[in-house]
Formats: structure tokens, sequence, C-alpha cells
């Protein structure tokens, strides 16, 4: 299971039914999305700090996390692969266009995000043939 760094709850999407028994958690540091924009420091630092934190508390709670500082995101699901060779990989659906064909290219297997008050695929279909 691959949990993002916006996605750090125990009770969203694909984690909130994981089990430390079953699942083993994958958290990429990608350094390469740190450098992509032009971040605040200590915005960056928030972001780090978080994704760091939150992988001590999915130990504490008995899961095992492979927690990777890697080129990109796929460089360190990559390695993740090489390593523990995992039948597949989940991850809850990422919250930008972007990150969601990622997931695609990378054949990620996502489940519907729960982080929105409507989610898009909702909004798309109530959204249908309307002008405005």
């Amino acid at each position: 299971m691959w949990v993002l760094g916006d996605q750090l709850h125990r009770g969203i999407g694909a984690l909130g039914a994981a089990s430390p028994d079953t699942h083993r958690v994958l958290v990429v540091e990608s350094l390469g999305k740190l450098a992509s924009a032009r971040w605040h420091v200590q915005r960056a630092h928030l972001i780090v700090a978080a994704m760091r934190r939150f992988v001590a508390e999915l130990r504490a709670e008995g899961f095992e996390v492979d927690h990777r500082v890697a080129p990109s995101m796929g460089a360190g699901l990559a390695a993740h692969r090489a390593e523990h060779a995992p039948d597949r990989v989940v991850a809850t659906e990422p919250n930008s266009f972007d990150a969601r064909a990622l997931m695609t290219r990378l054949g990620v297997e996502t489940v519907r995000s729960d982080q929105f008050l409507c989610h898009p695929g909702d909004f798309a279909v109530w959204s249908a043939g309307r002008k405005a």
C-alpha cells in the first residue's frame, strides 16, 4: 500500500481498512517532487516532517513501513518493488490529475478517495450537460 504525502491520515481511502498483519506501507519522499516547484523552505520542511512523523505513527501501530528517499516517486516505487516483490501496489486515489496519471503509468491500483465532500466523479455526473 502506497501512501502519498497529502494522504497522511490513518482513516482515509485504502489505509482506512489496512491492517498491520496484512499490509506493508510504502512512503516515498521524492527529491524530484520537492525540487519541481518553488516551495517555501518552511512548507517543504512541514511536508517532509509530517511524512516522517506519520511513518513513525504507522510503525508504532505495528505496520511494516518502507520509507524511501528517492530521486522520484517512480524510482521509489521501483526500488520498493525490487526489494519486496509485492503482488500488487494499491494507493488511495491521488488528489491531482498529474498524480492520478502517474499511478496509471506505474501500474498502481487506486481506490476511491474520500478526502473531499464531493468526489470528482460524482461532480462530473452532476455537471454533465450543464453550461454553468
